[in-house]
């Protein structure tokens, strides 16, 4: 049996203890690889030098664990292409799909790129803090030939594993064996039984926002939705989850009705909250990576709306759990609000739509797909 490796970008802190810093995502989804596969699972990534117990800037639900205690060996490494390399072809590794994991495909181990963007979705991210036309050029110049160089890795690699409908549509002719997932943290005991009407009769209609405090997870669209709302005279609530940059602006500018609950457990805090206490989520991303939030979101009978991004368009789509609106459309979003506020049927059947589709994209049943497929890519 092979041994299942799994490269992740940026890098982890140890303390003086032994114990590693990591978030709470990064820790399920290795929990579940090692759950899963049959053989011995490898976190390999890089350590940083200093060694402290700060946690400043963090916004992922990280936390610091034992690595001793857990079902995955974690490996240290300061380049962890070259680690690969020693394991040779008595490995498979799991990495993003980036220029700089190329040199994988040298090391003798099958490799499976996991995709998160597509194109579009890349370009979109760097165009929206608005550059001036000369480097706009630049941007679409440099995103084109990235990825040409990325369509080539796909085409040279074992696998691929697709999150979300648009890198999929984008990149799955290109693999020998691609796979289209749901990156999601929702357990299957976590899903309700059946959708439910999401406002009370005579209540407040209950929004909620979650996210980093960053200009393209649009946090401050939801805080004015908010306000546009209360001018309007229809009464709302706004839980807004996360923390970030944008904070400091983001409380000066909330109106009544406003709550900010900061970083919490998604586990123990968020789960429970979004399901019981919102009415609609309204996540205005002006950029269309595959966030998470959606799905799990409407995995808990909750609805969603935000802008016409492609990750969200393709969703409300095939899922037929929300809706979209023009992008940054000031008005659109707060006329289509306005609209749901009114239609407790409308809200009542994406809640149902949301669950049902979640059914089959549950954590578990995600990850036992993904660990097949490599599985059978391994052909052990």
């Amino acid at each position: 049996m092979r041994k299942l490796i799994i490269l992740t970008p940026g890098t982890t802190r140890r303390r003086e203890d032994g114990c590693i810093r990591m978030t709470s995502k990064t820790l399920s989804g290795l929990r579940a690889y090692a759950e899963y596969w049959p053989g011995e699972t490898i976190w390999i990534t890089p350590e940083e030098s200093r060694h402290t117990d700060s946690v400043d800037g963090e916004n992922l639900g990280s936390q610091w664990i034992d690595p001793n205690a857990e079902n995955f060996c974690y490996m240290p490494a300061s380049n962890p292409i070259s680690t690969v390399r020693s394991f040779g072809t008595s490995a498979i590794v799991v990495a993003l799909l980036r220029v700089s994991n190329a040199q994988l495909l040298t090391t003798g181990a099958r490799v499976v790129y996991i995709s998160e963007q597509s194109l579009q979705t890349r370009i979109g991210i760097q165009l929206a803090g608005k550059p001036p036309a000369s480097e706009r050029l630049r941007i679409f110049g440099g995103a084109v030939k990235e990825e040409l160089l990325l369509r080539r890795l796909v085409r040279r690699a074992d696998g691929l594993q697709a999150n979300g409908w648009p890198t999929w549509l984008a990149l799955h002719r290109e693999s020998p064996s691609p796979l289209l997932f749901f990156d999601t943290r929702l357990r299957t005991d976590q899903l309700p039984s059946r959708g439910r009407s999401r406002r009370p009769p005579d209540g407040p209609l209950r929004l909620g926002f979650s996210g980093r405090h960053i200009p393209i997870k649009g946090p401050q669209h939801a805080v004015q939705l908010a306000r546009d709302l209360q001018e309007a005279g229809i009464p709302c609530t706004l839980d807004i989850f996360g923390t970030g940059p944008m904070e400091p602006d983001l409380r000066r500018e909330a109106g009544e009705g406003v709550k900010f609950h900061g970083d919490v457990s998604f586990d123990r805090d968020w789960v429970p909250f979004v399901r019981d206490a919102i009415d609609l989520m309204v996540l205005p991303h002006v950029q269309g990576d595959p966030a998470g939030t959606y799905l799990e979101t409407a995995g808990l009978g909750v609805p969603v709306i935000g802008f016409d991004n492609e990750a969200l368009r393709t969703l409300t789509k095939e899922a037929a759990f929300g809706w979209v609106v023009p992008m940054r459309d000031r008005k659109s979003l707060l006329h289509k609000v306005a609209e749901l506020a009114a239609d407790g049927e409308s809200l009542t059947a994406a809640s149902a739509n949301g669950i049902a589709f979640m059914r089959k994209h549950s954590f578990e049943q995600e990850f036992r797909r993904r660990v097949e497929h490599l599985r059978q890519i391994a052909g052990d």
